[in-house]
């Protein structure tokens, strides 16, 4: 992949690079070539964004979502040169499968897996996480969200199929969670702009920050007054300890674990998306990007 074959491209651009796109994974999109070049495209119904880099050339970071069917699908990219020529290609690229657990079936609330409450929250979660703003604001890895030991101990990861209420397992785990129970503290992965820090029916009390160039990490379940097993539409903000607008540094104490939301017990649930798509934080935390 990645070729996409003679004269499909204008001379100015040298070389087009994709890295594998794998379920659940992120994939970088890279295109040398000299400045002033716009760019966009698309890939499985998402916009890729793309930006221009420092050290030369444009790129877009795009989730593939973790139950999407392995196959072939087109990737779209078009823009115009300096001098207003436009010019466009579509590439054919493979999504590979993944590899992932299955959770044991979990007992939840019966409302937070009503579609009348799961389907309004989620559209008001992609609305929020589809931006790509500018600029970007990390460097390097992300950092933990969670103190040692509990960083450590994951008790359920990005990806594993699951079923509620005895259910098909047609769900799949959105993140990380990291079980250290209730009143522990949480942890910005990475510099950025709250966008969200309210209580959701399936979230529970949630802050949500944006990192730049469609890159959002989340931290749900957080503590409500009665740190409770409860669903919540309101958070007191006992355990939200920022502001939506609030610009937040790697590391700083931004919240404390509860039970509020879609669980069987407090914990920390650590989400990560890109363009608009979940995707799995331990890549984040073990590897840099773009």
């Amino acid at each position: 992949t990645g070729d996409p074959g003679p004269g499909a491209l204008p001379p100015i651009i040298a070389a087009v690079g994709i890295t594998d796109f794998t379920q659940g994974q992120t994939s970088v999109v890279r295109i040398d070539g000299s400045t002033g070049i716009s760019l966009s495209g698309s890939l499985m119904g998402h916009p890729l964004n793309f930006f221009e880099l420092a050290e030369g050339g444009y790129t877009a970071l795009q989730g593939v979502h973790a139950m999407a069917d392995p196959g072939v699908y087109p990737m779209t990219i078009q823009g115009s040169l300096p001098d207003g020529t436009s010019f466009g290609f579509t590439q054919s690229v493979r999504v590979y499968a993944g590899e992932f657990l299955y959770d044991v079936p979990l007992n939840v609330a019966a409302e937070t897996i009503d579609p009348e409450v799961t389907g309004p929250e989620n559209e008001l979660w992609a609305n929020l996480t589809t931006p790509a703003t500018t600029p970007r604001q990390w460097e390097g890895i992300f950092s933990l969200p969670a103190d040692p030991p509990y960083a450590d101990c994951i008790t359920s990861r990005f990806g594993s199929r699951r079923s509620y209420n005895g259910s098909e397992y047609i769900y799949f785990h959105t993140g990380l969670d990291y079980c250290n129970g209730s009143g522990s503290s949480v942890y910005a992965a990475a510099p950025g702009k709250v966008v969200f820090a309210n209580g959701l029916d399936v979230r529970g009390c949630t802050i949500l920050i944006d990192h730049g160039w469609g890159v959002y990490t989340a931290y749900m379940h957080l503590q409500d007054d009665d740190a409770g097993d409860r669903v919540t539409g309101e958070c007191s903000g006992i355990g939200i300890l920022v502001n939506e607008g609030e610009q937040v540094e790697s590391g700083q104490l931004i919240g404390i674990t509860g039970g509020t939301g879609r669980v069987e017990g407090p914990h920390l649930h650590f989400e990560l998306l890109v363009g608009g798509v979940q995707v799995n934080p331990l890549q984040w935390l073990a590897q840099e990007y773009p």
